[in-house]
């Protein structure tokens, strides 16, 4: 009976998290307004003075303007792979907020299996 309450109230804990996150994410988008976009590419060039950064999005290159509090928030170097949210004004795409995109490094064996060769290989004894 405990372990089906445990399991009850957890389940309702993720449900209810999973909701909040989802209207947190919808209110951050009204919030930022229809005007701002999401540039997913690799760090081509940083200015000097940081005050832009050229982002290739996989088809073209995008100049994004920056400010000190979001250059300072983020390491970019460049041949970072980032993700950027932008908002358009006048001056042309205003970064908002940069997060890192990191891959994950592909192993030769699936985990859990257990390798072809090696001094414990079937047949050999």
């Amino acid at each position: 009976m405990v372990k089906r309450l445990f399991f009850i109230l957890l389940f309702a804990g993720l449900v209810i998290s999973l909701g909040v996150g989802l209207s947190y994410r919808a209110f951050a988008q009204e919030e930022k307004g229809t005007n701002s976009q999401i540039i997913k590419g690799t760090v081509k060039e940083i200015a000097d003075d940081e005050g832009y950064i050229i982002v290739n999005d996989g088809s073209k290159d995008v100049k994004i303007y920056t400010t000190a509090d979001v250059m300072e928030e983020t390491y970019l170097e460049a041949g970072d792979e980032a993700e950027i949210t932008a908002e358009e004004t006048d001056k042309g795409l205003m970064a908002i907020s940069c997060s890192y995109i990191f891959e994950e490094e592909e192993s030769t064996s699936s985990e859990g299996e257990m390798p072809e060769s090696g001094p414990f290989s079937e047949g050999e004894e």
